[in-house]
């Protein structure tokens, strides 16, 4: 996970993302994201499910989140403070205060946690 740095969010806890660049696919801005965020290549592997929740009242926000692979080592990158590892007892434990959105982030998390998974090719990219 990432500690942000933004101001809206600073020092909560997210996972890597954003948004999509204009021609970016949603696959090529997850694994963009990942490596702004933590100098993390990553390989996608799976599809872990899609999320939704209103972010401002005049907002929403769509979170495609992905199982990966990565290789190198992780560093605070792009308006990151920190990059650590979690476990799911971890997470439990901190206050929805430190999270950003914490109730979906923990769902997420939930997911994550119990292998759920989806296959790539259901997200239809062009070529």
């Amino acid at each position: 996970m990432v500690q942000e740095g933004k101001q809206e969010n600073h020092e909560k806890w997210n996972l890597p993302g954003g948004h999509l660049e204009i021609g970016e696919t949603i696959h090529q801005g997850a694994i963009r994201e990942a490596l702004e965020e933590t100098e993390l290549f990553v390989r996608l592997t799976d599809i872990v499910g899609v999320y939704t929740g209103i972010r401002k009242p005049e907002h929403q926000a769509i979170r495609f989140v992905f199982a990966a692979e990565y290789t190198g080592s992780p560093v605070a990158g792009d308006e990151i403070l920190a990059v650590r590892w979690f476990s799911p007892t971890d997470i439990e434990t901190l206050p929805d205060a430190t999270l950003v959105g914490g109730i979906n982030l923990r769902t997420i998390l939930a997911d994550a946690a119990s292998d759920r998974r989806y296959p790539l090719s259901l997200l239809t990219e062009p070529s």
